[in-house]
């Protein structure tokens, strides 16, 4: 494989990217300012073993990497010497069925609610949160939510959701048995 250059890549100030202040290590930390220079990383290739300093591209969505690169460099260059660029190959964009979203909400002709991604998992429950609003308090809504793991799942309780289900086990096998534990209680409890 012919050895390609970072060089043409713009690497993301740890200053520029958001931190919450709240945060210890931004505390720590918040006088330094941690410059990262493109010419610390080297033309890398895959027939080259990398240098001392650990050279990490983090690729998702820009805008997406800051609390990572910001644990890497600020928590760990000191020991490590790591350096990061920000190389987004992804970009997430909403579609028109958003709009519909309140008008499936309110249906009862299905029983889950499916969140495959992080991302998706964002979109869904900002769009929750806003519909919980419109509807009044001593409605509640008890359909099953899938959550793609539990920090989704987690935010999903704090929005009021009550049966939010999410796999142990990251990964089709793990969704999969998630998926029939909560259908096993569903029953159950329809038995009662």
């Amino acid at each position: 494989m012919a050895p390609f250059s970072l060089s043409t890549f713009s690497p993301v100030p740890p200053h520029a990217i958001p931190c919450c202040s709240s945060s210890p290590f931004h505390r720590q930390f918040q006088s330094r300012r941690f410059f990262l220079k493109i010419e610390r990383f080297a033309s890398v290739s895959a027939s080259s073993p990398s240098s001392s300093n650990p050279k990490v591209v983090v690729t998702r969505e820009r805008g997406k990497n800051g609390k990572l690169i910001n644990a890497l460099v600020i928590l760990y260059s000191a020991s490590y010497g790591i350096n990061c660029l920000e190389l987004p190959l992804i970009q997430h964009m909403q579609l028109p069925e958003l709009d519909k979203l309140s008008s499936v909400l309110s249906s009862t002709s299905f029983d889950w609610i499916v969140i495959t991604s992080p991302e998706a998992g964002v979109v869904f429950l900002d769009a929750w949160n806003a519909w919980v609003s419109l509807i009044p308090e001593a409605q509640q809504w008890d359909n099953a939510v899938a959550c793609i793991g539990e920090t989704t799942a987690v935010a999903a309780k704090k929005l009021g959701l009550q049966n939010v289900y999410f796999p142990a086990n990251p990964g089709l096998e793990g969704w999969v048995n998630s998926i029939l534990e909560a259908l096993q209680v569903q029953n159950q409890l329809q038995k009662v």
